[in-house]
């Protein structure tokens, strides 16, 4: 049955596993993903390399070493890792407003898209620091569009992570 069973699955399973039995952790290496799924595909192409990287990782920002809060990821920006790190951040950063970096019911509120935008325009306008200034307009811009469509595509409920940073099952 576990050879026969999707393997997204057999991953799960073997994730699952991992806590009670250790040793499972070797099977980590023969683990092949063939491609990333449509919404880390789009995360990839359009929110983080044209948006996530070009603004709020940039140097001055939450891409500078010393910053404490938020420290996106920049060197080798492609990178599965670096890809991945940075979505494992965004999504399971805890704000302490009433909305998500990644808001999944209403995507448009998503703190992604508000820190970006001038402060009179957004519903939870960024926190006041040296040299922020807006990237997003508030009306018709494609990148706020772009985002609004990616967050759509997610699972409706954020997924639980474990200690390892895997989905808890």
């Amino acid at each position: 049955r576990f050879r026969s069973a999707k393997g997204y699955l057999q991953l799960a399973k073997i994730f699952q596993l991992a806590g009670e039995y250790p040793s499972i952790r070797s099977l980590y290496k023969t683990v092949r993903v063939r491609s990333d799924p449509p919404s880390m595909r789009t995360f990839r192409r359009v929110v983080h390399a044209s948006y996530l990287l070009k603004y709020c990782a940039s140097v001055g920002c939450h891409g500078s070493e010393q910053v404490k809060t938020l420290p996106l990821r920049r060197r080798k920006s492609s990178s599965d890792a670096t890809v991945y790190t940075n979505y494992y951040l965004l999504d399971s950063y805890p704000s302490k407003g009433k909305h998500e970096l990644i808001d999944r019911r209403n995507p448009r509120d998503s703190l992604l898209i508000q820190y970006g935008l001038p402060r009179v325009d957004a519903i939870e306008p960024h926190p006041d620091v040296e040299n922020w200034r807006p990237r997003l307009q508030p009306r018709r811009d494609p990148r706020v569009q772009n985002i609004v469509r990616w967050v759509g595509m997610l699972q409706a409920r954020r997924p639980k992570y474990d200690e390892y940073g895997f989905p808890a099952l």
